[in-house]
This record gives C-alpha cells, sequence and structure tokens, in this order.
C-alpha cells in the first residue's frame, strides 16, 4: 500500500473580495441607519418639548390657583431651586418669577442644554418655552422644531 501525502494549505486570512463584501454590507448598513438614528433622535426632541409645554402649562395654572387661593402670594423656585414667597401682583412680576421657577423645577431645552423657558412674547430657539402675559390673560408657546404649540389661560 502507497501512501500519498496530501499538502493542505492552511488559511490565515480573507481574500480580498471577501474583505470587499463586508466593507459594502457595513456600507448599506450606515446609509440605511444614521438617517433613521437621526429621525429618532429629532423626534424624541420634539416630544419631550411637548412634554414640557404640556406641565409647564400644569405647573403655572396650579401656581396662578396657588396665588388666587393666598391672596396674591406663592411658592416659587428661585433659579437656583430654592423656595421662596412670592408677591404674584403685577404685570410681568408672575411672568418673570415662573421663568426662573421653571429653571428652578429643573425643566431644560431638549434640542440644546440650556434654560427651557423665559419670559417673552416668542420663542427665541427650538425646544423655549415663552411666557408672556397681556392683562390677565398668560400666553404659553413653544417652539417643538417645525411648529410652536400655544396655549393660554386668565387670571381674574
Amino acid at each position: 500500500m502507497k501512501i500519498t501525502q496530501v499538502n493542505i494549505r492552511k488559511v490565515k486570512g480573507f481574500t480580498l473580495i471577501e474583505l470587499l463584501i463586508v466593507v459594502a454590507i457595513v456600507g448599506v448598513l450606515a446609509a440605511v441607519g444614521i438617517p433613521a438614528y437621526n429621525n429618532y433622535i429629532n423626534n424624541a426632541k420634539v416630544a419631550s418639548a411637548e412634554t414640557n409645554h404640556s406641565r409647564i402649562v400644569s405647573m403655572m395654572t396650579a401656581l396662578a390657583a396657588e396665588c388666587t387661593i393666598n391672596g396674591g402670594v406663592a411658592v416659587f423656585k428661585n433659579a437656583n431651586g430654592a423656595d421662596s414667597n412670592v408677591q404674584c401682583s403685577g404685570a410681568n412680576n408672575f411672568v418673570s418669577n415662573f421663568a426662573n421657577h421653571c429653571q428652578g423645577t429643573g425643566f431644560t431645552n431638549p434640542f440644546s442644554s440650556g434654560n427651557a423657558c423665559e419670559a417673552r412674547a416668542n420663542p427665541s430657539a427650538d425646544g423655549m418655552t415663552s411666557i408672556s402675559r397681556s392683562g390677565s390673560v398668560h400666553t404659553i408657546t413653544t417652539d417643538v422644531g417645525s411648529s410652536n404649540l400655544t396655549s393660554t389661560f386668565t387670571v381674574n
């Protein structure tokens, strides 16, 4: 019986074709995944801004009721988060104190790393909530990216 020796070559790497196929697959996944991820992030920012608007309207309504119940005084947080009794009277006193209260309670702008509230007629940037007052009507407007949400309430 004659035994023949077979040369078995050990493969120690990938061929160029295999590497090019892998690069092509990764490229296709990135081309599909990156826009989907960016869309997901933008939708999350819009949803967060809408939630902020809803929570700010509720909080502002509650503080206005507290002002009415307590004879024109309410407990607001200052920009550092400390409680302080504030007179609610005056055209802009309630609005400016609420803008600080918003910062002191931890609201943040989902589109940037800044404050979420400002005492002005219109929001200055995406994600900002502006608070204004005309007579007894308070207007809360939030820029949610492509549109604005607006709510109003009246304080007697």
